[in-house]
């Protein structure tokens, strides 16, 4: 009995010590997180987050942080709706163990909720709450570890608006964020998820479905710019209109992005799938039941990039005049240093076979035209013209598609398409009509057939 009673002893001394450590741990900690937080928002979105107090006791401890905005223009505009600073007050249980959802192990756990009519000025909660049916809680809760790593996971509640001619209902909205305090690097991981959302109107219902998105980002590229990628789902998105000669329409879409960057420039992918999942109801006729959009993008410095924020972070405090001189100024070193190069896939099928396609590729070579300003580089352009561009361009469009109009558009499609392949300017199978194109060198060239000399009086005249 005397070893137990020892142990015990040991143990709650041992825990004692520990929860006491941390406790002094956990301040630190709530500090470099504030401050972390603080000096990003401050960088993407001029606005500050700033601790007030914090009062401490053995076991937890109280927090109180303002947010606020920086700049005086937009604040003093924001201030007839929103109340501002907005206070939040955080409740901070310290470690090393938790009991309160299971035994968990960690140096600390902190939460706090806001009813969104905190925000509103005095002088319009009383609108707000004629058509909100009830407060909007947000709620947080961040969990700490002992190795620098945080998760957070936010919700806000079901939301309920109904108005004159409108009601709108949005299912609980969970976010989620997760990084290390300790790294020097950017390195998040965060989520949305909103299972409902539904807008009616006397004349239109509209829906959203399971929409999810998830990214992980890992710098901020010339400082504001995500590197890294996310993923972005609406399971099912309902369109329903009063109009009996409209059907309802539904689909899915999903959004898929990664950026990057390879010798300090930017290279940036987005892909967009849109599926219609009644396209049957909609219109047979319709050789579509979806649709992939690719678009790229490279080229641009970092340098660059980083030099145009830090001049949008203090062009608050700027003249007019100013500001746009040195909008100018960076402009025409963008134009003198950036080799940019624009893609853009679009393709339509129907029963997993293509319905129509479109390839183009835009560069941008004008760098050696720039002049000592913006104003001499834009006169050195217009007297180069033919010299700042290269494109490649492939179309086709399936013959289905002449299905869906009716017979007089119809009779004026054939004729014009007709006119086109004789001119050499498409080309038609049994199948589709195309365009092959490309201009490069001063040179354009459409389905083999030079058009440089065409080209070239258009442009110049």
């Amino acid at each position: 009995m005397k070893k137990l009673f020892l142990l015990l002893l040991t143990l709650l001394t041992a825990w004692a010590l520990s929860t006491l450590f941390i406790g002094e741990k956990t301040q630190s900690t709530i500090n470099s997180y504030i401050k972390q937080a603080d000096k990003q928002s401050k960088e993407l979105y001029d606005v500050s987050i700033k601790l007030i107090s914090y009062d401490k006791s053995f076991l937890s401890a109280n927090a109180e942080i303002e947010i606020d905005i920086i700049d005086p223009t937009i604040r003093k505009d924001i201030v007839e709706f929103i109340k501002l600073p907005i206070k939040s007050n955080l409740t901070i249980i310290h470690g090393p163990l938790f009991f309160n959802d299971g035994l968990n192990i960690g140096l600390a756990k902190v939460s706090d909720t806001i009813p969104l009519s905190d925000f509103i000025a005095d002088k319009h909660k009383y609108e707000f709450f004629k058509y909100v049916n009830d407060d909007i809680a947000i709620t947080s809760n961040t969990k700490f570890e002992f190795n620098g790593n945080f998760h957070n996971k936010g919700i806000i509640n079901n939301i309920r608006v109904n108005g004159d001619d409108l009601s709108l209902k949005v299912s609980p909205t969970i976010m989620t964020v997760n990084g290390n305090l300790d790294s020097k690097s950017i390195n998040y991981k965060s989520s949305i998820s909103i299972e409902d959302i539904t807008l009616n109107t006397p004349d239109n219902y509209f829906n959203i479905k399971e929409i999810k998105f998830n990214s992980n980002i890992n710098e901020l590229f010339g400082g504001f710019y995500p590197l890294g990628d996310s993923l972005l789902k609406m399971q099912e998105i309902t369109l329903r209109t009063s109009e009996t000669n409209i059907p309802p329409i539904s689909l899915s879409v999903s959004i898929d992005s990664k950026a990057s960057k390879e010798d300090n420039k930017l290279l940036d992918e987005r892909k967009v799938n849109i599926s219609l999942i009644n396209h049957k109801q909609i219109d047979a006729s319709i050789p579509i039941d979806s649709i992939n959009i690719t678009q790229n993008f490279s080229g641009f410095l970092e340098e660059d990039a980083r030099s145009l924020w830090n001049l949008i972070s203090v062009s608050s405090t700027m003249k007019v005049d100013t500001l746009n001189s040195e909008l100018s100024k960076w402009f025409n070193t963008f134009l003198s240093r950036n080799s940019l190069v624009y893609g853009l896939k679009v393709s339509t099928d129907k029963n997993n076979k293509h319905t129509g396609n479109m390839d183009l590729m835009l560069s941008y070579i004008g760098q050696q035209y720039t002049g000592s300003d913006l104003e001499q580089t834009f006169l050195n352009f217009k007297e180069n013209r033919l010299d700042l561009l290269n494109a490649d361009l492939q179309l086709s469009v399936h013959k289905d598609w002449l299905n869906t109009l009716d017979q007089t558009s119809l009779d004026v499609a054939n004729s014009t398409l007709s006119d086109l392949v004789t001119q050499k300017l498409i080309k038609e199978s049994p199948l589709d009509y195309s365009i092959n194109a490309s201009y490069k060198s001063r040179k354009a060239v459409v389905n083999d057939e030079d058009f440089s000399e065409d080209l070239a009086n258009i442009l110049n005249n």
